[in-house]
């Protein structure tokens, strides 16, 4: 993990987009600052290096469960509060972080990158239509 300490923000996060969770709680940019290394983002925010790292181990390495691993021999009710309580959670955290980062990139880029704006408008649609499916899937299959 020690080996991060010298690679670019932007090179992690390409690699690994879990660290962009752990940069922003320490207001580290990896954007358009991306291209210093951890170690000196983390000097210039006058911030030790090893809660960074560490923080990045946990996001990089999580547990391995029992239920990741045997979604086969769930019943249909496990299997549906699994679907609800991961992946829906999961998306409905995500998606909007996921668009703050788009729509950052698309204001502050868009004149050198004019595709963005226009990815940033896709993901926008994308993220209304997994709303809307999420909400019918609920109705229909995970009924309360």
């Amino acid at each position: 993990m020690l080996k991060y300490k010298d690679h670019t923000l932007a090179a992690i996060v390409s690699d690994r987009h879990q660290a962009a969770a752990v940069f922003e709680k320490y207001h580290l940019d990896f954007c358009c600052k991306g291209k210093r290394t951890l170690q000196q983002a983390c000097i210039e925010k006058n911030i030790p290096v090893e809660p960074v790292l560490e923080e990045l181990h946990q996001v990089f390495e999580p547990g391995f469960t029992v239920e990741d691993q045997l979604l086969s021999t769930m019943s249909v009710s496990e299997l549906t509060d699994y679907i609800v309580l991961k992946h829906h959670v999961f998306v409905k955290h995500a998606m909007p972080v996921i668009y703050q980062h788009l729509y950052r990139v698309a204001t502050k880029h868009g004149d050198r990158f004019p595709y963005m704006q226009q990815i940033f408008n896709l993901f926008a649609s994308l993220q209304l239509e997994m709303d809307s499916h999420m909400q019918r899937k609920k109705l229909c299959y995970f009924p309360v």
